[in-house]
C-alpha cells in the first residue's frame, strides 16, 4: 500500500514551498477530486510546473482551477491572492482582470495560442489594486484524450522594467520642455559635425536665423563667421567634457534685415541625456547680455545719481551688495525704521539688525539675489527693536535685483514705507466691525446695523426680527422701510435721516409704535436708541439700532404711577418730619451741652472756694473733695466733647485747600510737652493737599495723635509712623461708605501701644466707647467718635486694625 502510494505521488515530490502546499491541498473538494483519480496528462504538467524555475501557472477542466510554482508565487504580492490561489477557480480568483483574460482563455481552449509583451493588467495584491505589467503566454494542455483541458501560463512580471522606461521617456520629455521653454537661448548639437538637434526661440531671436537653417544645416553652414574661431573651442568639449564660458561676446548679426551688433554670455558644454548615444552632444546656453554691456559706461554716473535719490529720498531707501548682504548706501528714514543710526552703512544686514534672525526677510533677499525676480510685500510684519524697545512694525516694501553691465546681479535695491498704523487702524475696524457683529447677534437686546441712507439691514438680530414682527428673509439686505413699509409713516425716517446727517444720536423711551403682530397690526411700546455708525476714517455709514419692547412695562407702568405718587407725597410728609426731629435733636444737643458747662463750672469753682475756707479738714473730707473736683473736670470734659461733636453735625462749614504737612507740623507743636515727657518718635511722610474743613482736619488728625501718645507701652518708648498713598480700588470697593467711582487718599497712623482686641474695631468708634478703665487711660470716650464723623463729613471713612500690645494702624479715606 506504502509502495503504490508512494508511485502515485512521485510527481508531487519536492517542487520547494508550492510543492508541500499542493502536497497538503485537500483535493476531495475541488471538481478534480482526489489525486489518484487525477489523469496523466494532468500529473505531469503539474510536475514540470513544481520543479521549473520559470513563473507559471496551469489552469485545469472547466473550472479552471489553478496550479502555480514558487517563481510565480512573487507576482502574487504579499497580503494578496497567494495561498488562496491554489486550487481556487479562476474566475474566484482574478474578478479584476477576467473580463481581460477570459477571452484569451477561451481562444487559446478553442486550440490558438497568445504571447504579449508589456502588458498592463492589474492585479489585486499587496492589500490593493496595483498596476502589473505582464509579458506572457497561453499555451493549450491536452488529456490523454487529445482534447485541450487545461491552459499554461508561462509568465513575467516586468512593472519594474517598463516603469524605468517610462520614467526614462517621461524625463526626456520634461527636460526637451525645460529646453524649449528655457529663459535662455539654448541649442543642442549632435555628434561632429556638430548637426542642431534642438534649438529653442530665445537662440532664434538672439542669433538672428529661421529654424529652416537648423533643421537643415550643420552648426558651421549656419554660423560659418564663427568656425575658425571657435570650432577648436567645440572640439576641445566634445573631447575633454571641460565646459567653455565666453562673456561679454560681440556678435554681428541680421535682425529684421538689419546687421546689427549683440554682445552674449554663454555656455558651451557636453551634454548627455539617458538615451544618448554615439559620440555626444553639446549644449550651447546664450544669453542676451547687450543692454549690459552698453550700461556699463554709465554706471559710474547712475551710482552718484542713485547715492544722491538716497540720501535725499522721502521714503525709506537701502542698497545691499553681494551674497552677505552689506549695506552700501542707505537713508536716515531707513535707519530710522531699524531703530539704528548711519554707522550701519558697511555691515552685513545681519549684523546692523540682529532682530530680523528668525524673521522671513533675510530668506526673500536671498531668493531675489538668486533669481533676480522682484519680491513686493505688502502689510509684512516686522519685529524691530527701536529705542530699545522691541516693537512690530508693518511695512510696504520692494526688493528689487540690482545687475551689473554684465547683466549679474550684484546686490538689491530696497524701497520701504512703514504703515504700521493704517494695519493697525484697519485690524481695528476690522476687529471692532467683527465685535459689532458678534453683539449684535448676541445682545440680550433687539439690535441691528442700518447701512448707507436707504437704512439697508445689514446686520440683525432674531430679538429685532420679532420685535419688527418679520421674518429675516424680509428684512435682512432690504431697505428698512421696503421691509417694514408699517413704520415709515411713524416719524422713523425722519429720525433715522438727522441721525444719519448729523451724527446726533436720538433714543425715546416707551414709544408707542405699529406693528405687525400675528396677522394684524398693533400698537407696542418700545424703548430704543439711534446711534450713528462711523467708519475708521470717521465718516458716516450708517445706523445702529438698540430697542427693547417694554409694552408691559409701559402698561404696568401707567398702573404703577398713581401709587408711586401717593406714597411720594407720603414719603415726601415723612422725610420733612425727620428733618425736623434731626434739626431739633441737635439743637437740643448743642444747647443741653452748651448750658450744662456752666453749672459744671461752678462746681468745680466751689469745689476750689470750699477747699481754700477750710482751715481743717480731715483725711475723709480731703479724699472727698477731690473726689468732687476729679468728678466735676470730668464732667467739664465730657459735656465739651459732646458740644464739639454735636457741632459737626451742623451746617458744613466753609471749604477750602488744607496741606496736610502744615496739620502735621501744627499739631506736633501742640503736642511738644507730651512728646518730649514720652520721648516719642514721630515720623511723616509726604503728605498730600486736600479739601476740606481745616478746623475738623486739624480735629481729626489731634485726636489720632492724642491716642497713640496716651496708648502707649509703658516698656517702650512710642512710635508713631503717619503715611499716605492712593488707596488701592478694591480698597475703595471694600468700604460700603466709600464711592466705587472715586479715589480716595489712603492717610495712615501706625503707633507701637499696647494695642486692641481686632473684635472691638468697630466699637472703638462709637460715642462714649471705652476699652480701658478710667483710671488705666483718661478720655471721655468722644475722641474716635468724633474722627469717624468728620472723615464722613467728608464723603471718606475711617477704620482701624490693630493686635493687643502690638500697636495700632489708624486708616483715613480721604476723596482726591
Amino acid at each position: 500500500m506504502i509502495e503504490e502510494k508512494s508511485k502515485i505521488y512521485h510527481f508531487l515530490r519536492g517542487g520547494g514551498d508550492m510543492g508541500r502546499l499542493t502536497r497538503e491541498f485537500n483535493w476531495n473538494e475541488t471538481s478534480l477530486g482526489p489525486v489518484n483519480s487525477w489523469p496523466q496528462s494532468l500529473r505531469t504538467m503539474v510536475d514540470v510546473i513544481l520543479h521549473s524555475e520559470v513563473p507559471m501557472l496551469l489552469w485545469w477542466g472547466d473550472d479552471l482551477i489553478q496550479f502555480y510554482n514558487d517563481a510565480y508565487r512573487p507576482s502574487l504580492g504579499d497580503n494578496g491572492k497567494h495561498p488562496g490561489a491554489l486550487g481556487q477557480k479562476g474566475i474566484e480568483c482574478w474578478p479584476e482582470i477576467w473580463p481581460i483574460i477570459k477571452p484569451l482563455i477561451d481562444r487559446v481552449r478553442e486550440g490558438g495560442a497568445t504571447w504579449s509583451t508589456d502588458q498592463l493588467i492589474p492585479i489585486y495584491r499587496n492589500g490593493k489594486i496595483e498596476d502589473v505589467y505582464w509579458t506572457f503566454g497561453y499555451s493549450p494542455v491536452r488529456d490523454e484524450n487529445g482534447s485541450i483541458t487545461g491552459v499554461l501560463v508561462v509568465c513575467n512580471e516586468t512593472t519594474t522594467a517598463v516603469k524605468a522606461i517610462q520614467k526614462v521617456e517621461e524625463s526626456e520629455q520634461t527636460l526637451r520642455s525645460v529646453l524649449l521653454n528655457a529663459p535662455v537661448g539654448i541649442c543642442i548639437l549632435d555628434g561632429n559635425p556638430f548637426q542642431p538637434e534642438l534649438v529653442n526661440d530665445l537662440f532664434l531671436e538672439l542669433v538672428g536665423k529661421n529654424r529652416s537653417d537648423f533643421e537643415t544645416k550643420t552648426y558651421w553652414e549656419i554660423f560659418p563667421e564663427l568656425e575658425e574661431r571657435y570650432a577648436p573651442v567645440l572640439d576641445a568639449v566634445m573631447s575633454t567634457g571641460v565646459p567653455f564660458r565666453g562673456k561679454d561676446v560681440r556678435l554681428t548679426v541680421i535682425l529684421n534685415g538689419v546687421e546689427d551688433v549683440v554682445y552674449v554670455d554663454f555656455v558651451i558644454q557636453r551634454f548627455k541625456s539617458a538615451t544618448t548615444t554615439g559620440p555626444g552632444k553639446l549644449m550651447v546656453i546664450a544669453i542676451d547680455v547687450t543692454d549690459r554691456v552698453l550700461a556699463r559706461m554709465t554706471i559710474e554716473e547712475s551710482e552718484q545719481r542713485y547715492k544722491t535719490l538716497i540720501t535725499e529720498s522721502t521714503v525709506a531707501i537701502a542698497l545691499y551688495v553681494g551674497r552677505e548682504l552689506r549695506i552700501q548706501y542707505v537713508n536716515e528714514i531707513m535707519t530710522g525704521y531699524w531703530g539704528k543710526d548711519l554707522s550701519v552703512v558697511g555691515k552685513t544686514l545681519r549684523e546692523a539688525v540682529p532682530e530680523l534672525a528668525g524673521q522671513s526677510f533675510l530668506s526673500k533677499l536671498d531668493q531675489v539675489l538668486t533669481t533676480g525676480v522682484s519680491y513686493v510685500g505688502r502689510e509684512e510684519e516686522a519685529v524691530l527693536k527701536v529705542k530699545g524697545v522691541v516693537q512690530t512694525f508693518y511695512f510696504n516694501f520692494i526688493y528689487k535685483a540690482l545687475r551689473n553691465s554684465s547683466g549679474e546681479i550684484y546686490g538689491i535695491h530696497h524701497m520701504a514705507m512703514d504703515v504700521t498704523e493704517q494695519v493697525l487702524a484697519r485690524k481695528k475696524v476690522e476687529q471692532s466691525e467683527h465685535m459689532l457683529r458678534n453683539i449684535i447677534t448676541k445682545a440680550p437686546v433687539a439690535m441691528c446695523l442700518l447701512k448707507g441712507p436707504a437704512f439697508v439691514v445689514e446686520i440683525a438680530n432674531e430679538r429685532m426680527f420679532r420685535l419688527w414682527g418679520k421674518s429675516r428673509r424680509e428684512m435682512i439686505d432690504k431697505p428698512i422701510f421696503e421691509g417694514l413699509p408699517e413704520a415709515r409713516d411713524q416719524g422713523f425716517e425722519e429720525i433715522l435721516n438727522n441721525v444719519y446727517a448729523t451724527g446726533q444720536s436720538f433714543s425715546g423711551e416707551a414709544t408707542r409704535i405699529a406693528l405687525p403682530r400675528g396677522g394684524s397690526i398693533q400698537n407696542v411700546f418700545v424703548n430704543f436708541l439711534y446711534e450713528a455708525y462711523r467708519d475708521a476714517d470717521g465718516t458716516i455709514s450708517g445706523v445702529i439700532a438698540v430697542a427693547s419692547d417694554v409694552t408691559e412695562q409701559a402698561k404696568a407702568r401707567q398702573r404703577v404711577e398713581e401709587l408711586v405718587d401717593e406714597r411720594t407725597r407720603a414719603l415726601a410728609e415723612s422725610n420733612m418730619n425727620l428733618k425736623r426731629s434731626n434739626d431739633e435733636l441737635a439743637q437740643f444737643a448743642y444747647i443741653a451741652s452748651h448750658d450744662l458747662q456752666e453749672p459744671a463750672r461752678k462746681i468745680s469753682t466751689f469745689t476750689e472756694m470750699l477747699k481754700k475756707n477750710l482751715k481743717e479738714v480731715d483725711q475723709k473730707s480731703t479724699v472727698l473733695l477731690g473726689k468732687i473736683e476729679n468728678a466735676s473736670t470730668r464732667m467739664l470734659s465730657l459735656i465739651r466733647g459732646i458740644l464739639r461733636y454735636s457741632q459737626l453735625s451742623k451746617e458744613p462749614q466753609q471749604i477750602s485747600q488744607i496741606d496736610l504737612n502744615e496739620v502735621v507740623r501744627t499739631i506736633m507743636e501742640d503736642f511738644e510737652l507730651l512728646i518730649e515727657e514720652k520721648k516719642a518718635i514721630i515720623k511723616c511722610d509726604q503728605l498730600p493737599v486736600i479739601k476740606g474743613i481745616p478746623i475738623q482736619i486739624n480735629q481729626l488728625f489731634a485726636n489720632l495723635m492724642s491716642n497713640a501718645l496716651k496708648f502707649a507701652d509703658k516698656d517702650r518708648h512710642p512710635m508713631v509712623s503717619i503715611t499716605s498713598s492712593v488707596a488701592p480700588k478694591d480698597e475703595v470697593e471694600a468700604h460700603s461708605e466709600l464711592d466705587d467711582e472715586r479715589h480716595y487718599y489712603k492717610i495712615s497712623f501706625r503707633d507701637n501701644g499696647i494695642g486692641f482686641n481686632q473684635k472691638n474695631a468697630r466699637q472703638i468708634f462709637d460715642i462714649f466707647q471705652r476699652l480701658h478703665g478710667k483710671t488705666e487711660y483718661e478720655g471721655t470716650g468722644i475722641g474716635l467718635a468724633m474722627c469717624k464723623k468728620i472723615a464722613q463729613n467728608h464723603n471718606g471713612a475711617i477704620v482701624a486694625e490693630s493686635e493687643e500690645h502690638k500697636g495700632s494702624v489708624f486708616y483715613v479715606f480721604l476723596p482726591l
